[in-house]
C-alpha cells in the first residue's frame, strides 16, 4: 500500500477508508446487464429470491482467477470489467455480485475475512490489515446470508469449510463492523452411509453404497461431480484406501443445492476383502467408513486443544452371505460415551445368512484443556480399534 494514504485507528475507521477509497465507483455495470438482471428477477417475490437468481447468474457467468494488483491486492476490479472478461478474484467477484444485487434493490456488504479450512478470526479488538479473502453478506434480520462468490458450484448461502464460524469485517458506508459468520452445528454436519454388501466364499465382496452428506461434511464430497470419471474413481479409492483390490463399477452423483445434500451412489467390487484362514473367513464389517488416523501421542502436552467442528456419522450396512457361508462369531456390541463424543456399533443377525451392521460416531466441537488430551486420544484410539472389529465366517464343505 505504499503511497496510499489511509486511516486505521479502529475497525470503523478502516472500514470507512476501504469503502470510500477502494470500493466507491467500482460498481458500474453495462446497461445491457442491468436490463438483463432486472428482467431475470422481475417475477421474484422477495429479496431472497432475487439474491438466489443473481447468485446463480454470477456463478454461471464467471470463474475465479487470482489477481494480485490494485493497491497490493486490496482494490477490486471494476464490475464492468468483470462482466466483460468473465473472471476475477474474490474481491472482483464479490464486488460484481454486490453491484448486481444493488441493481435489483437488494442490500449487501463486502466482507473481509480469513479464508481457510482451519477457523481463523479477524482480531475484533485490534484493527490491522488482516484477512486474506472477501465474501458477500446479505443482511437478513439476525441471520445474515453469506455468499462465496469464487465458487461456481456452492449452494446459495452455504459457506461451510472455508469461511464458516469466524469473525469478518463488514465494509459499510459509515465504517467497518465486526460480525460472525454462520456456524454449522454438530447435528447439521451429518453423513449417512448405507450399503448392501454381498460376500462369497472366496472373501470377495460386491456392494451398492449410498452416501448422503450435509453441513460441513457436504464440503468433503462436493466437487467430485466436476471431475473426469477416472478422477472420480481415484477420489473414492483414496477415501476407501484401506480396501484392497477395489474396483469401481459405476458412480451416480446428485448435488441437491436446494436442500444442500450431496448424494453419491456407488457400485463396486473388491477381491479377497475378507482374509481366509483355513476353512474360515475373517471379515471386517465396517467396510465403508473407517477411522484410521488417530491423534499424535505427546510425552508432555503443553498446549490446550480444540475440536473446531463437530459431526455425526450414521452407517447402516446389510451384509448378505453366500449360501456356502455361515456365521461362527460376531463382534460384541460397543457403546462409548465421553465429553468429546460418542460411538456405538451393533451387529444383528437378521437371518441365517444376513447381518445388519449399525454404527454411529459423534464428535463434539469444543475447546479443551491440555490435561484432557490423553483422554481424547484414548477415545479416538478406541474408535479406530472397534472400526477394525472382525467377524468370523465358516466356509461349509
Amino acid at each position: 500500500m505504499e503511497g496510499v494514504k489511509g486511516i486505521n485507528n479502529n475497525w470503523k475507521d478502516f472500514g470507512k477508508w476501504m469503502y470510500d477509497n477502494l470500493l466507491s465507483d467500482t460498481d458500474q455495470l453495462p446497461e445491457s446487464v442491468k436490463t438483463e438482471i432486472r428482467k431475470l428477477t422481475q417475477s421474484a417475490t422477495n429479496d431472497i429470491e432475487k439474491a438466489k437468481i443473481v447468485y446463480d447468474y454470477m456463478q454461471n457467468k464467471t470463474r475465479y482467477i487470482s489477481v494480485q494488483v490494485g493497491i497490493g491486492g486490496w482494490k477490486p476490479m471494476l464490475a464492468e470489467d468483470v462482466d466483460r472478461l468473465g473472471y476475477a478474484d474474490c474481491k472482483g467477484l464479490t464486488n460484481y455480485t454486490k453491484a448486481l444485487l444493488k441493481e435489483v434493490g437488494v442490500e449487501s456488504y463486502y466482507a473481509v475475512i480469513y479464508g481457510d479450512n482451519n477457523i481463523t478470526n479477524i482480531d475484533k479488538d485490534f484493527s490491522a490489515t488482516e484477512g486474506n479473502h472477501v465474501i458477500l453478506c446479505i443482511p437478513n434480520d439476525s441471520d445474515n446470508i453469506w455468499l462465496e462468490c469464487t465458487s461456481q458450484s456452492n449452494p446459495f448461502g452455504f459457506i461451510a469449510g472455508f469461511t464458516d464460524d469466524r469473525d469478518a469485517l463488514l465494509i459499510k458506508p459509515n465504517g467497518g463492523e465486526i460480525v460472525h459468520t454462520t456456524t454449522y452445528k454438530t447435528e447439521e454436519n451429518l453423513q449417512l452411509t448405507k450399503a448392501d454388501i454381498f460376500i462369497n466364499n472366496n472373501g470377495d465382496i460386491s456392494a451398492n453404497v449410498e452416501i448422503n452428506s450435509q453441513g460441513y461434511q457436504y464440503t468433503h464430497h462436493e466437487g467430485i461431480q466436476n471431475l473426469p470419471k477416472r478422477d472420480q474413481e481415484l477420489s473414492l479409492k483414496e477415501y476407501w484406501d484401506y480396501v484392497n483390490n477395489l474396483k469401481i463399477e459405476s458412480i451416480e452423483i446428485e448435488n441437491n443445492k436446494e436442500d444442500i445434500v450431496f448424494k453419491e451412489k456407488v457400485k463396486l467390487t473388491a477381491e479377497k476383502y475378507a482374509a481366509k484362514s483355513g476353512s474360515r473367513l475373517l471379515l471386517q464389517p465396517n467396510v465403508f467408513n473407517r477411522v484410521n488416523n488417530t491423534p499424535t501421542r505427546y510425552k508432555e502436552r503443553t498446549l490446550d486443544f480444540e475440536i473446531e467442528r463437530g459431526f455425526i456419522d450414521i452407517d447402516e450396512f446389510i451384509i448378505q452371505l453366500d449360501s456356502n457361508l455361515e456365521i461362527e462369531a460376531l463382534p460384541e456390541n460397543v457403546s462409548l460415551e465421553t465429553k468429546f463424543g460418542s460411538y456405538d456399533i451393533s451387529l444383528e443377525k437378521i437371518s441365517e445368512n444376513k447381518i445388519l451392521y449399525k454404527r454411529t460416531h459423534k464428535l463434539n466441537n469444543g475447546y479443551y484443556p491440555k490435561e484432557e488430551y490423553d483422554l481424547f486420544r484414548d477415545f479416538k484410539l478406541e474408535v479406530a480399534k472397534y472400526d477394525k472389529s472382525k467377524m468370523v465366517l465358516i466356509i461349509k464343505s
